[in-house]
């Protein structure tokens, strides 16, 4: 008892005299603009970076705001076709949806009081109200626990689908939303298949997937025509490529890299169009994944399992708009680099990461953030024609809160 004291007292010590935590919210905050310039040092996880590129800071945080309601992953787009976005969250077990008016978050399809301000303006609506417009959904998933959300127009009709990812009865299980005659119609895909999004260098979304229940990992196209999904052709991602492992990484030339992966053993590999690796895996240290056996068969008929463990959500685009993709990606840093207490003093951040002449650099990170951060987004979800970086916070010091915090940065 006396050792733990101790060490918790000498832990305590080497806090304080660690360097201040610079302000997640800072109100004198320079413009992104002016912000991005900033120049620090380089961080020696990434390995080598090229000097041309200058490692730079995001500060401006443009909106901060807290939903009544908790939210482990959550996504952006047009679902209704009224050409204004919403956000799409759940909280593992159930789906709400939220979109942005008046300068705050209102549920969709209520009859809240809006455009009304004041200190109780945030209190006008309860959770019950954020999830009214999925009540459908959610009681026909009412099994499933989300893995994961994305929104795209799949078919070219003007409004975005929502795919969604999950586990029901210990199984894989994904599925499209969408929003027809008025309401939203729920399409599931057999069970075991894995349905993802890439997107082609015309920018355009690619349905595809895997079967987590065969053996072979084989991938095909797959096509949404409003009312199933069909499998198409093959589609080849580089050998030994988990589909949940894998984003699209364009750069607009035939020369550059098509895939980028994310795995906890190997970091961040990237590879070309004709799969061949053009850069070797980049340590970005230990990363949130989500473990969990799913069956298996064969040709024939013989059955079992295997452990599969999807990593935590990591982006890949034009987020910018300087004509280079990057990947956005949640990591885990510490504050001081102090012996014996360093992962007493780790915060989150978002980097952003990219592939310059055969080298992976880090191109620019958030300041550390405080609370602990589940989800990352993007998309203009303020209705401004201008795209936000979205970060979903649980709540680390108040557990039985309920709430999230929601950050929101502006490109």
């Amino acid at each position: 008892m006396k050792l733990l004291r101790l060490f918790l007292l000498w832990s305590c010590i080497l806090f304080f005299m660690a360097p201040p935590v610079p302000n997640a919210f800072p109100e004198d905050a320079a413009p992104a603009s002016e912000s991005k310039g900033a120049e620090v040092q380089e961080t020696p996880h990434i390995g080598a970076i090229p000097t041309y590129v200058q490692k730079k800071i995001y500060k401006k945080i443009w909106k901060q705001k807290k939903l009544n309601f908790s939210l482990e992953s959550a996504s952006i787009g047009d679902v209704d076709g009224d050409g204004m976005n919403e956000l799409i969250g759940t909280d593992g077990r159930r789906l709400s949806m939220v979109q942005w008016r008046y300068g705050e978050f209102h549920p969709i399809f209520s009859s809240v009081q809006e455009g009304k301000r004041g200190f109780f303006s945030s209190r006008l609506w309860s959770r019950e109200d954020s999830g009214r417009a999925m009540e459908t959904i959610n009681k026909l998933n009412k099994g499933i626990h989300y893995l994961s959300l994305s929104a795209e127009d799949l078919d070219g009709d003007g409004r975005d689908e929502i795919l969604f990812t999950g586990i029901e009865d210990h199984e894989v299980v994904s599925g499209i939303i969408a929003y027809e005659k008025g309401g939203f119609q729920l399409y599931k895909a057999d069970a075991g298949l894995y349905l993802k999004v890439f997107h082609g260098e015309s920018g355009r979304p690619v349905l595809a997937g895997q079967d987590l229940h065969a053996v072979k990992k084989e991938t095909y196209h797959y096509l949404w025509d409003g009312n199933a999904v069909k499998k198409g052709e093959s589609m080849e991602l580089p050998e030994g490529v988990d589909i949940f492992n894998a984003e699209s990484y364009l750069t607009g030339d035939p020369a550059g890299a098509a895939y980028v992966t994310l795995s906890h053993a190997e970091g961040l590999r990237f590879f070309s169009s004709d799969l061949k690796e053009t850069a070797k895996g980049v340590s970005i240290g230990e990363i949130k994944q989500s473990s969990f056996r799913v069956h298996t068969g064969d040709d024939q008929g013989k059955s079992g399992g295997k452990r599969v463990r999807i990593p935590q959500k990591f982006l890949s685009g034009d987020f910018d708009k300087d004509g280079m993709d990057e990947v956005l990606l949640i990591v885990d840093r510490p504050l001081a680099d102090i012996w014996g207490v360093r992962h007493l003093l780790k915060r989150n951040r978002v980097a952003d990461m990219i592939l310059a002449n055969g080298h992976v650099a880090e191109f620019w990170d958030t300041e550390p953030i405080s609370g602990k951060i589940l989800d990352l987004t993007v998309g203009d979800v303020d209705n401004n024609g201008k795209d936000d970086l979205v970060l979903i916070l649980g709540d680390g010091w108040r557990p039985f809160a309920g709430g999230t915090k929601i950050l929101i940065y502006e490109f």
